[in-house]
């Protein structure tokens, strides 16, 4: 069994596939959605304009990705204190989209490489189904400003302290994706109690 506060808030554990998952973030919640925040490629000079927004429903990744100016995405993110990943297998995200691809990144302490696996949303025609992805820690690859880094070491999933989705690879014009919410997940079931504790950070 796993247990979560953020800050002094505590979550319940879904009854979802596969054998085990932990919910980090309930994106219906607006105190779980004002951790995330917007970064786009201004900051490197691009004119790609995101947006994140929150209903009572779910939340929103929206906007639009321009090529002008060397730019080409939009990524909204997370950041917190580092906190030990390392007794899940991978992350689950459960998502309505575009039918574009999308990334999605960890960080550790380590460095600022990041840890990136790429995944295609589907476009779901029953506004109550939402599309599943999982995404395997063992299968993040190390990648520099999107960029591989075959050198780097293994993603240490004991001090993971940021994660992002984000709109790349020269997919020019507008996005929309869809976040019900994001969980730990494990792909057999243990009777540990795990406690994971995460602090925000207010550099977001």
């Amino acid at each position: 069994m796993w247990f979560l506060m953020l800050v002094s808030l505590f979550l319940t554990i879904p009854e979802a596939e596969p054998a085990e998952t932990f919910m980090l973030f309930d994106f219906s919640n607006p105190d779980h959605a004002e951790w995330w925040a917007i970064t786009d490629d201004g900051v490197m000079g691009g004119v790609s304009q995101g947006q994140w927004d929150t209903n009572e429903a779910f939340s929103v990744f929206s906007g639009n990705v321009s090529l002008d100016n060397n730019g080409g995405f939009s990524s909204v993110r997370a950041q917190f204190s580092p906190v030990d990943f390392s007794t899940a297998d991978g992350i689950q995200l459960m998502v309505r989209g575009d039918g574009q691809k999308y990334s999605f990144n960890l960080r550790d302490v380590h460095s600022w490489i990041s840890y990136r696996i790429t995944f295609e949303t589907e476009v779901m025609e029953d506004e109550d189904e939402w599309q599943r992805i999982l995404i395997p820690f063992e299968e993040l690859a190390a990648t520099r400003f999107g960029n591989p880094v075959p050198t780097a070491n293994e993603i240490d999933l004991t001090n993971v302290w940021s994660m992002s989705i984000l709109i790349s690879d020269e997919q020019e014009g507008e996005f929309r994706l869809e976040l019900s919410d994001l969980s730990l997940y494990r792909n057999e079931a243990e009777d540990d109690e795990t406690s994971i504790s995460l602090q925000r950070r207010i550099d977001v």
